[in-house]
This record gives structure tokens, C-alpha cells and sequence, in this order.
């Protein structure tokens, strides 16, 4: 399948190449989880990451703050000496090499922030402010400083002094997830990393945290965002990266993504509701762009159509 690159022209801050993964190796639990895959990740860049459950996007982005080690070590240091560029594995972030003997995993855990599944799951301080300020503690900054990290990142995504000193268990479901999000800034990462970022939310919930996450990288250089929900990558990506059975099928434009309604079929994927929208009305007689991709655009090109009959 061609693969559609480069939308942005930014420097490159994630480089993966020939990048596999085997969950419990040489066992009867054996799993292939990557398979050589390749791709890019530009600064500007609000890139997605779709596929089936099992494609292998989890194990993907936990690769990115080593989480998930490179694998297998030992012999891609071997390969190094022993096989052709094209063939070495390859993961590089913001400029720290994943696959060296050694590498800065303390400047990449400051580099790269990671927000997982239900991540209000992992508050635990007493106080809100505090929950915050933990990172920016383990950084070893000063206490002036852990708070004023802390306060710009709850500002942020919305929380309010009112709620500093309080307990972060009493907070409604998406101020708990805002807590959280804001706890990850205040390390301020240069890639920040969402795994379904929207999971167990109400439609009203999820239109404020896509409203936020759409904030959040006019601040950050890279975002990088794995969902099941095509309508946020619609809404929110630039670029999309499409995994099945642990390889990449192709990366590309929203637009072009879901614009080709035979390739959304070829790689088992769902239109945003919006595209789907305009197919339907086009097949009622009712002629809208092919290239809609989100509800805004949707009802302008209506307002269009009804200004033309």
C-alpha cells in the first residue's frame, strides 16, 4: 500500500525504523507485537495512531519513554557493525538513541509525557496542587519553582485555585482527568503521548478535552495521540498512521484517509460521523464535497448547498 507522507515540514523528533517486538519470546506465549515498523514524527506534528485492537499501538508508544525497552538489545548493538543502514533498527527521540548501550532515560522521561488509559487512576496526593507538584519534585526543583509549574499547568486545562487544596478524589470525572493531564505538563514535556484520551468520558466530556488537547499543542512541539474514535483524529491530527497486525499499512493525511472510502474499507477502519454524514446525504442527491471531514464542515458546506438551490 503507497504510504502518504509528510504533511509538516518540521524537524524530525521521533525516528523509528525496522522496529519489532515479541511479547514472551521462545515460549508457548509467544506474540509478535511489532513488526518492523517504520515511521516518522515531525515537530508541528499532532499525530495519530489507529488500528484494531491488537494492531500493536500500546506497544508502539510505550517504546517512546522506554517504558517498553528496544528488543533485543544485545544484538542490535551487533548489528550495528554487521548489517546495511537500511536494515538496523532504529528508534530515536529528540535526539536520544533507544537503541545505544546507555541511553539518557532521566532527560527522556522529561522529554516525553505520558498519558494513559484512565489516568485519574494514578492520582494519589491529598491535595490537588500536591499531585501536580510530584514531578516537577522528582525533578529536584526548587519549591517555588514546583509550584509555578503546577499552577500554569492546572490553568492550563482548566482547574481553577479554588480546587488546589482540594482532594483530587472528590473532583467530577473529567476535572480528575484534567488533574492528571495537567500533572504530566508540569514536567513540560516536549512530546506529549495520549492513549485514548477520551475513554469512559461522556460526549460532553470529550468535547471538552479534544476543545483542551487542541490548546495544549499550540504549546507543545509534538503530540502524538493512539484512539478508536475516528472523529477525534479527524478533528484533531495532521497525520495518521494506520497499524494492523503489527506493521504499519500507511501514514497519511486526514483528509486523504478519509476521503478514499474504499481504502477505509481495505484497512477495516470506520468513517468519522461526519464523513459518513455526507455520504449519505450525497447518495440522497444532496451534493457535498468528498473531502468533509468534521461536523463545522459539514454544516458549512449545508449552508452552502441551501444558499445554491
Amino acid at each position: 500500500m503507497s504510504e502518504v507522507t509528510s504533511v509538516s515540514e518540521g524537524k524530525n523528533i521521533i525516528k523509528v525504523r525496522n522496529l519489532s517486538y515479541v511479547y514472551s519470546p521462545k515460549s508457548p506465549f509467544e506474540h509478535k507485537a511489532l513488526s518492523k515498523i517504520s515511521l516518522d514524527i515531525d515537530e508541528g506534528d499532532f499525530f495519530g495512531i489507529i488500528g484494531e485492537t491488537g494492531s500493536g499501538k500500546s506497544t508502539l508508544i510505550s517504546h517512546f519513554n522506554a517504558i517498553t525497552k528496544v528488543q533485543p538489545k544485545a544484538n542490535i548493538i551487533k548489528q550495528k557493525k554487521h548489517m546495511p543502514l537500511s536494515e538496523l533498527t532504529v528508534l530515536s527521540v529528540d535526539g536520544i538513541e533507544l537503541t545505544d548501550k546507555k541511553p539518557d532515560l532521566k532527560r527522556l522521561r522529561e522529554t516525553v509525557g505520558m498519558v494513559f488509559q484512565y489516568p485519574e487512576y494514578q492520582l494519589f496526593a491529598d491535595t490537588v496542587i500536591e499531585d501536580v507538584s510530584f514531578g516537577p519534585k522528582n525533578m529536584k526543583l526548587s519549591p517555588e519553582e514546583c509550584r509555578d509549574r503546577a499552577e500554569k499547568s492546572l490553568a492550563l486545562t482548566g482547574i481553577g485555585p479554588d480546587l488546589y487544596d482540594r482532594s483530587p478524589f472528590e473532583l467530577s470525572g473529567g476535572q480528575k482527568r484534567r488533574v492528571a493531564i495537567a500533572g504530566v505538563l508540569a514536567m513540560n514535556p516536549r512530546i506529549l503521548v495520549l492513549d485514548e484520551p477520551t475513554a469512559g468520558l461522556d460526549p460532553a466530556g470529550k468535547k471538552e478535552l479534544i476543545t483542551l488537547l487542541k490548546d495544549i499543542k499550540k504549546k507543545i512541539p509534538v503530540v502524538i495521540m493512539v484512539s478508536h474514535n475516528m472523529d477525534e483524529i479527524a478533528e484533531c491530527c495532521n497525520k495518521v498512521a494506520v497499524l494492523s497486525e503489527g506493521k504499519v499499512m500507511g501514514v497519511f493525511s486526514p483528509r486523504t484517509l478519509f476521503g478514499s472510502y474504499e481504502l477505509i474499507h481495505s484497512l477495516g477502519l470506520e468513517l468519522p460521523v461526519a464523513c459518513e454524514a455526507a455520504l449519505k446525504l450525497k447518495n440522497m442527491g444532496i451534493d457535498l464535497p468528498q473531502s468533509i471531514l468534521t461536523e463545522s464542515e459539514l454544516l458549512e458546506e449545508l449552508k452552502k448547498w441551501e444558499g445554491r438551490r
